[in-house]
């Protein structure tokens, strides 16, 4: 069980007085009172100002301890940039367009929350702070604009996934972002080809097998990934030589 220490005082060495404990070499230095409790078999403490501050953690760790709620020194230490690595080494087999968004939103992420305790991480703040983000290109000689809502939504994502992964580890409880904290993607502003445009496009094939992408696409309308050979769950065809 977790105990309380007051650290500008120790037992009077004096047995026959009646003062009970006198000043000890610590006086007026740093936090008086100390919370001593064990974490896996060690000793962890905190300090605090005040012995009411420091009663209210006491009790706070001995029914943490006691239900199974209690969020260990190490985990509550653990920073969002020590997630970074082992999430995304996570996942071998996404798209390399996937990867790729999912690095530049870590882009947007770790100059602020990189060194952020998950344990600390303040929901309330996030959506506030997703809606001002701007464009981050490399040597860019314009001004940054708004960050599109596909690339914010992904920033949404990442931070999501970081916090479920926290509370599959025991870092935190809950995951504190509610689903509409997360930004929705506008739909796309999209023109279908005319077809002098298509036809435009097929003469301008360099290869037979560029020529059947650009065919079937317009055709069918389907994402660029599933005619190239890409597989799905409900089929495995692919196109052949591309």
């Amino acid at each position: 069980m977790a105990h309380v220490r007051d650290l500008w005082t120790k037992p009077n060495p004096d047995k026959t007085s009646r003062k009970k404990r006198v000043c000890s070499a610590r006086w007026g230095v740093g936090r008086r009172w100390q919370v001593i409790w064990d974490e896996n078999g060690k000793r962890t403490t905190a300090t605090f100002q005040t012995e009411d501050a420091a009663n209210d953690y006491k009790a706070r760790v001995e029914v943490g301890q006691t239900d199974g709620t209690w969020i260990t020194k190490d985990k509550a230490a653990v920073t969002f940039g020590d997630l970074w690595d082992p999430w995304i080494e996570s996942k071998p087999d996404i798209a390399q367009s996937t990867r790729a968004g999912y690095v530049a939103a870590w882009a947007h992420l770790e100059p602020v929350w990189g060194d952020t305790c998950i344990a600390k991480f303040n929901a309330a703040v996030f959506p506030t702070w997703v809606a001002g983000l701007k464009t981050r290109r490399p040597h860019q000689k314009t001004e940054p604009t708004p960050l599109g809502s596909g690339a914010k939504r992904k920033v949404g994502i990442v931070v999501n996934a970081f916090l479920d992964m926290a509370v599959k580890n025991k870092i935190i409880r809950e995951n504190p972002l509610g689903k509409g904290d997360i930004v929705r993607q506008e739909p796309a502003d999209k023109r279908a080809l005319r077809i002098g445009e298509v036809d435009a496009l097929l003469a301008a094939a360099p290869t037979e097998q560029a020529r059947l992408l650009a065919e079937v696409m317009p055709r069918t309308g389907i994402r660029p990934g599933k005619p190239k050979g890409s597989r799905s769950k409900t089929s495995t065809t692919t196109v052949a030589g591309l």
